[in-house]
């Protein structure tokens, strides 16, 4: 059985921490600054990791994007920087592109607000499984 410490030890107790409460305000203030220099590093770390993922997610977005873009037109490997640069700009800024792109666009989007199905959400009315439903797309290119 554990006995009590004498009623002197508990008082010393008991002073020691009404002692560390009656901190002077200047204290508190140097605390309170401390506090903000913490949250303010914090801050500073969380927005760098922040652009961090968003520069990762970036990176992994071009090269599955340009991967695709070389399986899809193998000859497009061979061609310099420029080549490609002036292939590009033929081939994708066009009226036709530009429809295409409009009509891949508005197939994908979630006019309520719901996820689709994809990230677990509801499918949204009209829109397959293909984000890019290419049988519409040749009633553009008929117009």
């Amino acid at each position: 059985m554990k006995s009590e410490p004498p009623f002197y030890v508990q008082n010393l107790k008991i002073g020691k921490v009404k002692t560390q409460m009656s901190k002077t305000t200047m204290e508190r203030i140097a605390e309170a600054q401390e506090k903000i220099n913490r949250d303010e590093n914090k801050l500073k770390l969380l927005m760098r990791q922040q652009k961090e993922e968003e520069r990762k997610a970036r990176t992994n977005r071009i090269c599955k994007r340009g991967g695709l873009l070389e399986k899809l037109l193998p000859d497009t490997i061979n061609l310099t920087d420029g080549q490609f640069e002036a292939f590009a700009k033929r081939t994708l800024l066009t009226d036709f592109t530009r429809r295409a792109l409009a009509a891949a666009v508005a197939e994908t989007a979630d006019p309520q607000g719901k996820a689709d199905t994809a990230r677990g959400g509801e499918k949204p009315a009209g829109v397959s499984r293909n984000p890019c439903k290419w049988n519409n797309l040749t009633k553009i290119w008929e117009y």
